[in-house]
């Protein structure tokens, strides 16, 4: 990131998010993700994040994962105004689902 000029958004940051190129300074094998057991549709890091700055189309949401009845209810009357079919809505705490010795993603 330091060495890097111009933008850093769009594919040269989504590209950053699945990179191998910068592992923990514990990791001393040869592949981050590969040795660790990261999933090719995980990023790297947990705590990586997309920022989406223009409204994301109806039909690409399909469902929600929320940690309470209270939400999933508030958050079911939302889905339900969207045109399409009915979402999905998850109520499960928001526990750790992968570990690698490095991070933790929820």
């Amino acid at each position: 990131m330091r060495s890097h000029r111009g933008r850093i958004d769009g594919p040269w940051a989504l590209k950053r998010m699945f990179s191998d190129d910068n592992p923990p300074a514990q990791f001393t094998g040869h592949s981050y993700r590969l040795e660790t057991g990261i999933a090719d549709d995980r990023p790297t890091y947990a705590d990586a994040e997309v920022q989406v700055f223009d409204p994301v189309a109806p039909g690409l949401i399909v469902g929600a994962w929320v940690n309470r009845n209270d939400v999933a209810e508030a958050v079911g009357k939302e889905l339900a105004r969207l045109p399409g079919e009915a979402r999905e809505i998850v109520v499960r705490d928001f526990l750790p689902r992968f570990r690698n010795g490095f991070e933790v993603w929820g």
